[in-house]
């Protein structure tokens, strides 16, 4: 009977030291938040951010580069800067589906008599890609211009 509660004992020091073992694992398996807080992650994730089409490979040449990180959240938020971003102030986000960083700073608006009358009052802008592991991706240029029946920016 002894060795019975001996075994039984030790089977019960065993599995004691199983569920710790597997708790702790699972404790140290966190979600990649992409480098920011989880409050941040939690907040942002909330938000219905389109379909992630962008932080692959579009051109199979092996890398993605500035423009194939962009996708449909970033180009919404590249709006709202154009909108309402106050001019030469670099705003910036992270992408928590793809983990792609963005900086982009706008330019003051402007009349542009050359485009249609529908797209007259534009804003430059410029900006810069980060890959996940925070490498620089590219920067470049761009203008976009609100449309005038809309108000909806849209990147030329």
């Amino acid at each position: 009977m002894s060795k019975i509660v001996a075994i039984d004992t030790s089977l019960r020091v065993i599995q004691f030291i199983c569920i710790i073992l597997a708790l702790n694992a699972c404790g140290s398996l966190q979600r990649n938040n992409c480098g920011i807080s989880n409050d941040l992650y939690s907040s942002v994730s909330r938000y219905h951010r389109g379909p992630v089409n962008g932080g692959y490979d579009e051109n199979l040449d092996g890398k993605v580069d500035h423009i194939e990180a962009f996708s449909s959240w970033d180009f919404s938020q590249l709006e709202r800067v154009l909108h309402s971003g106050i001019e030469h102030k670099e705003y910036f986000w992270v992408n928590i589906d793809t983990c792609y960083q963005f900086h982009v700073t706008a330019s003051d608006f402007y009349e542009n008599k050359t485009m249609p009358v529908l797209y007259q009052t534009c804003r430059d802008f410029s900006y810069s890609v980060y890959s996940p592991n925070k490498e620089l991706i590219g920067n470049d240029t761009g203008t976009g211009c609100r449309h005038f029946t809309n108000q909806k920016w849209e990147i030329m």
